[in-house]
């Protein structure tokens, strides 16, 4: 009996002891803010757009120009191609009147062709007891030469010569029928030396030596229909030089 009596009373005193409220349960933790925040920032003042940037091109070294006869930037000669017009002595000469006069037409390397012509008409009076005489010498000629410079120094050219010429003179003393015509054809060479006054202006002095040389003769025998015919033909290099003085004017 007592020990129903003492396991109902544990029984109660074990309900009673359940019946007791407990400590209050924790809250739960609050939830985690997975979210992030950004604080803005200050961009600042827009930026200038900036400007396009040029390719840049590679630099050239200038080299030295070498001035040539006749190029562009020489001043004392002519540039291209160019055209004088001249006048001149011919040995023998009378310096109160020009006997030769010459066409050049210069290229832009120097080189140079000149035809020419050359006309005169010489008399010579004297007076005798017998009354007065004249004598009268008429030349006329044509020819082409080429003048190639060789070597240039400043304003002045050292130029070698080539060409060929053609010439009639005719020699007509006091008296009838006793003129003599003589025909002449040659070959030459020869030096020059040329000084440029300006681009415009050229003295040139000039020596020419035949290397094939042809002569003929007509001598009138005092009669009508009366003459007498002769011929030479000598090639060699040959010193018997003609000499010329001569002014051009280029354009």
């Amino acid at each position: 009996m007592r020990s129903k009596t003492l396991v109902l009373a544990l029984t109660a005193v074990s309900g009673i002891a359940s019946a007791q409220p407990g400590p209050p349960p924790q809250p739960p933790p609050p939830p985690m803010d997975t979210t992030t925040t950004t604080t803005p920032t200050d961009p600042g003042p827009p930026e200038s757009p900036q400007p396009p940037q040029e390719p840049v091109q590679p630099q050239q070294t200038m080299q030295p120009q070498q001035t040539m006869t006749g190029a562009p930037g020489d001043e004392s000669r002519p540039s291209g191609i160019a055209i004088g017009l001249g006048l001149g002595f011919a040995m023998p000469m009378a310096l109160d009147m020009p006997n030769i006069s010459t066409l050049r037409l210069r290229l832009p390397s120097g080189l140079t062709f000149e035809p020419a012509v050359r006309i005169s008409n010489t008399s010579s009076d004297q007076d005798t007891p017998t009354g007065e005489e004249s004598d009268k010498l008429t030349q006329f000629g044509l020819a082409a030469l080429l003048r190639l410079p060789i070597v240039t120094h400043g304003k002045v050219d050292l130029e070698v010569l080539g060409g060929a010429s053609f010439s009639n003179s005719k020699s007509n003393p006091e008296g009838d029928y006793n003129a003599t015509t003589t025909n002449n054809f040659d070959l030459a060479y020869g030096v020059a030396v040329s000084y440029w006054l300006s681009r415009h202006w050229n003295f040139s002095m000039s020596i020419t030596n035949p290397l094939i040389d042809y002569r003929q003769s007509k001598v009138q025998n005092g009669v009508p229909n009366m003459t007498t015919k002769s011929s030479d033909t000598t090639i060699g290099i040959i010193f018997t030089p003609n000499v010329y003085m001569m002014i051009h004017l280029y354009n």
